[in-house]
């Protein structure tokens, strides 16, 4: 068993410079946000409604982002007292910590791009050098300053993505070696906090040593087999990552009663389930609902305000969703799971 294993999917080769990180952080151009929902995250009385610590922590940090994208909402009440408040804590770190990771990975992708053109334009050349060879071979005449120019064009190429290549090695581990200085000077107590921290440590390791060791893959792994609800959703990236090099199905730890698992939220019953799209929600006497849908990655996949009590999910692809229902007049918030299969 090697010290060290590189990832299973071609798409992670990083010595090539591809990178493409396994998670989204925000996509706040699903949702907007500003409804009750995010009013009563941003005012604080979303606390009250029963939730677990971590559970409300997850959804500042959702509304957090979105209106770090939003300047217009950014700027109304509650909202602007909000980023106030969260300014200089671990949520506005990690969220500009989270972003550079990704834009990060979105460098290294935007870098493979360029390389991969390079690497087609040497393969062309090889090519009319090997064309010319087989024509030789037969007893035809090449012009030799043709076959000088292409040779010459070659090495040409060859020297410019060696050159390439290097530069942006030397800009990856610069940028890698800063952010894993502004991760490791974040103060950090409570539990969600700490998965966050060594999840984004472990991500950043990835760019500086191009793989992880087998003490990091455990790392990743003990925090992945960890419950989300009660652990945050640094459990989720961590599996997602682990996933990049060892293939594992986790199992749903979150209801064992091993320590790990606090008060949950309220579930609710949705039917059918699992369902090809449509699915009926319990009657909720025509009050509006907030609904937001999140793939297994924390992504928001889906979100609606509606009376009806059918949605139609149809659009996203089979798998396992989590549904977060938010009630306006009851200010009550119940998730269930539910699975697309098509």
């Amino acid at each position: 068993f090697s010290q060290e294993l590189t990832p299973t999917q071609p798409s992670f080769a990083l010595t090539d410079m591809s990178c493409s990180l396994p998670f989204t952080v925000y996509n706040p151009t699903l949702n907007p946000g500003g409804g009750k929902l995010d009013r009563a995250i941003a005012d604080g009385s979303i606390t009250t409604a029963g939730l677990p610590g971590v559970t409300a922590k997850m959804l500042e940090n959702h509304l957090y982002g979105r209106l770090m994208e939003n300047s217009t909402l950014a700027g109304q009440s509650p909202f602007q007292q909000f980023l106030t408040a969260k300014s200089g804590t671990t949520t506005e770190s990690f969220y500009i910590i989270r972003q550079r990771i990704d834009a990060l990975a979105n460098r290294s992708a935007a870098q493979q791009v360029i390389a991969d053109t390079a690497r087609n334009q040497m393969a062309a050349k090889r090519g009319q050098l090997a064309a010319m060879d087989s024509l030789r071979t037969l007893g035809q005449s090449i012009s030799q300053s043709t076959y000088d120019q292409t040779l010459q064009q070659l090495s040409d190429l060859t020297d410019g993505f060696r050159s390439q290549l290097e530069t942006a090695r030397t800009q990856k581990l610069q940028l890698a070696g800063q952010l894993l200085t502004q991760n490791s000077a974040v103060a950090v107590t409570a539990d969600w906090e700490i998965n966050e921290k060594l999840v984004n440590e472990l991500a950043i390791r990835m760019f500086l040593q191009d793989s992880l060791s087998v003490s990091q893959l455990t790392q990743l792994d003990d925090v992945g087999s960890l419950c989300r609800d009660t652990k945050g959703e640094a459990v989720l990236r961590a599996r997602n990552l682990y996933n990049l090099f060892v293939e594992k199905e986790y199992e749903d730890v979150c209801d064992r009663a091993a320590g790990q698992v606090a008060v949950p939220a309220r579930t609710m019953q949705v039917w059918p389930n699992p369902t090809t799209g449509p699915i009926h929600l319990p009657d909720a006497q025509g009050a509006l609902r907030e609904l937001r849908v999140f793939d297994l990655t924390g992504r928001e996949v889906f979100s609606s305000l509606t009376a009806d009590a059918v949605i139609d999910l149809g659009a996203l692809a089979s798998g396992v969703y989590n549904l977060r229902v938010f009630n306006q007049t009851t200010l009550g918030l119940e998730t269930v799971k539910v699975v697309i299969s098509k």
